[in-house]
C-alpha cells in the first residue's frame, strides 16, 4: 500500500470529532489510482499530533497558507484496501466508535467494512477490519464483500461492477451505488441491468436480496429519504431517479424537462428537509429542488426545481454546513477549475468563491468551530488536503485557504522532484 507518511490520490475524506481535543481525526481513503502500489489504503490522521507545528490556529490570517507535510500517522492507523476507493459512509456504532463502509472499483468490486473506537486525545483508535482477517489483520480486502461474486453463475446476476459510493440512512441502512452496468451473462455485452444495494449497517450481510433492481442504467450516488431513495446518474442514465424502499418501484424524476443538464452527480438534503441540492453536469450547474414527502409510503415525493446556478468546471462534491437559526450554507468543489463555491440557502444565491485550492479537488469534510467552520478538501490529483477556514458561516466570502496537509504526489506522478520537496502546487 502507499507509504503512511503521505496521501496518494485521496478519493474520499471524513472528519470525526475527538474527545478532549479541538482537533479531531481525519479519515482518508487513498485510491492508488495509477496502481503504483499493490493496494490502496485507509488512514486515520490525528490532527492534534501533526508535525511541522501542526495546522494554524482557527481564524489565523498571517503566514498562510502553511505547508504541513509531516502527517505522523501511526502504522496501526493505516489499513490496506483495494485500489480505486470510492465515497465512504460512516455509521456510529451503538457502543461508541465508528463503522466505515468503503467501496472500491477494483477488479473484485469490493465493499470494505472497518471499525474504530471513539477517538479521545492520546488514546488508541483500535482500527480494525470487520470481520477480522485470518492472515494479515490490517488487510481489509481479505474480508471485504464482493459485489460481483455472482459473475461466474449462469446469469451473472445480481452484481454491481465498479461500486462508487456508500451512503448511510438515518435508519441505519447503507446504500451502495455502482458506475458500470452488469451484462448477462457476464462478458456477453448483452442484457444490461443495474442495482442499488441495501445492507444493514449494524449487521452487514450481502445476499442476492440486497440487490434492488433500478433498470438498465447504474447510478452515481444515493440520498435515502424516509420511504424513497434518490439516485443520480451519468452517461445516458436519468440525472435523477426515485426508488421505493418498500415496493421497489423506480421512477424517473424527469428533471431534464425543466433544466438543461445531462448528468446528476452529488446530492444532499437541506437541514430542514425541504430542499435537495443537486450537482448537474453538461452543463455544470447547482440545482435547488423543493422537496415534499408524503405521509403515505407508496406515494413518491414531490420534487420541483426552484433555482439553478452555473458552476465552475466539473463540480464533484457538495457539503451542507448547518447554521443555527438560519438556512444552510452549501460548499461545492469543482475538480476542473480548483474552485470552492458557496450557496446561501437564505439568500438563494451563490455567495462566494475561492480558487487555487490545489489540483483536482474531489471531496469535502468539515469541523464546526463556533459560528464558523474549518473545511478539509481532498485534492485527488496532487495528493494533498487543502484546509479552508470560514470564521463566520454568514460570511462565506471571507473564507481563507490556511494550509495544505501532506506532501505533493507530483514528484511520483509527473517525475517532478522539486514539487515534492517543496510541497507546493
Amino acid at each position: 500500500m502507499p507509504p503512511v507518511d503521505a496521501f496518494y490520490f485521496p478519493s474520499s475524506i471524513a472528519y470525526v470529532e475527538q474527545t478532549g481535543s479541538e482537533e479531531g481525526i481525519l479519515l482518508v481513503a487513498n485510491a492508488n489510482f495509477d496502481k503504483r502500489y499493490k493496494q490502496g489504503s485507509f488512514v486515520a490522521v490525528d490532527l492534534s499530533a501533526l508535525g511541522d507545528g501542526g495546522l494554524p490556529a482557527f481564524g489565523t490570517t498571517e503566514g498562510i497558507p502553511k505547508f504541513v507535510r509531516a502527517l505522523n500517522i501511526r502504522p496501526e492507523n493505516a489499513l490496506k484496501v483495494s485500489s480505486f476507493a470510492g465515497r465512504m459512509g460512516l455509521y456510529p456504532l451503538p457502543e461508541g466508535g465508528m463503522r466505515v463502509f468503503l467501496p472500491s472499483r477494483s477488479e473484485d468490486a469490493l465493499l470494505h467494512v472497518m471499525d474504530m473506537d471513539a477517538p479521545s486525545a492520546g488514546g488508541a483508535l483500535n482500527m480494525r477490519c470487520f470481520p477480522k482477517p485470518e492472515k494479515d489483520a490490517q488487510d481489509c480486502s481479505q474480508t471485504a464483500f464482493s459485489l460481483t461474486a455472482n459473475e461466474k453463475t449462469k446469469t451473472g446476476l445480481p452484481r454491481a461492477p465498479s461500486p462508487g459510493a456508500a451512503v448511510l440512512s438515518p435508519e441505519g441502512e447503507v446504500w451502495i451505488t455502482h458506475l458500470n452496468a452488469a451484462d448477462s451473462p457476464s462478458n456477453s455485452l448483452k442484457s444490461y441491468t443495474s442495482y442499488a444495494v441495501r445492507l444493514s449497517a449494524a449487521e452487514p450481510q450481502l445476499t442476492d436480496d440486497a440487490f434492488r433492481h433500478i433498470g438498465m442504467h447504474p447510478s452515481d450516488t444515493a440520498l435515502p429519504l424516509k420511504d424513497w431513495v434518490l439516485l443520480t446518474g451519468r452517461s445516458g442514465a436519468p440525472a435523477l431517479r426515485l426508488l421505493s424502499k418498500a415496493g421497489g418501484e423506480v421512477l424517473d424524476a424527469s428533471i431534464e424537462s425543466s433544466v438543461n443538464v445531462s448528468e446528476g452527480r452529488d446530492l444532499m438534503l437541506s437541514g430542514d428537509r425541504k430542499q435537495i441540492f443537486l450537482l448537474g453536469r453538461f452543463p455544470n450547474k447547482l440545482l435547488v429542488l423543493r422537496l415534499s414527502e408524503s405521509t403515505e409510503p407508496s406515494l413518491q415525493p414531490s420534487l420541483q426545481l426552484t433555482r439553478e446556478f452555473p458552476l465552475p468546471d466539473a463540480p464533484a462534491a457538495l457539503h451542507v454546513l448547518k447554521r443555527e437559526g438560519r438556512g444552510d450554507l452549501v460548499a461545492i468543489v469543482s475538480s476542473g477549475s480548483s474552485a470552492l463555491s458557496f450557496y446561501d440557502q437564505d439568500a438563494g444565491i451563490l455567495t462566494g468563491q475561492l480558487t487555487a485550492l490545489g489540483e483536482g479537488p474531489f471531496s469535502i469534510a468539515s469541523s464546526k468551530r463556533g459560528p464558523g467552520a474549518r473545511l478539509f478538501i481532498g485534492n485527488f490529483s496532487d495528493g494533498r488536503i487543502a484546509v479552508v477556514d470560514i470564521a463566520d458561516l454568514t460570511r462565506p466570502q471571507d473564507a481563507r485557504l490556511v494550509a495544505f496537509l501532506g506532501k505533493s504526489q507530483e514528484c511520483l506522478v509527473q517525475g517532478n522532484k522539486k514539487k515534492c520537496d517543496e510541497g507546493k502546487p
